[in-house]
């Protein structure tokens, strides 16, 4: 019997993809992480790497991204900020 599901169909409903895994499997870690740190330090006041490791990104992954998502974070903030 053939599988009706092919590699580009979307996950079902008890599989549902996180905006993670979409970000992983994109390669838009740096978009995400930059979205959640500015999203925890408007809650929050700052956005700690415990606040992002508690989201559900790797330690491998903060550092790897931490940097270009925070000049992104900074970019989107001046932009908003001016606009």
């Amino acid at each position: 019997m053939l599988s009706t599901q092919t590699r580009f169909s979307r996950p079902s409903r008890t599989m549902r993809e996180t905006a993670l895994d979409k970000a992983r499997r994109l390669g838009r870690l740096p978009d995400l992480m930059a979205s959640e740190m500015i999203n925890l330090a408007a809650g929050g006041g700052s956005c700690t790497e415990a606040d992002l490791r508690n989201y559900g990104f790797s330690a491998t992954e903060i550092a790897e991204h931490a940097g270009a998502a925070n000049q992104e974070a900074q970019r989107r903030s001046i932009r908003q900020a001016a606009a």
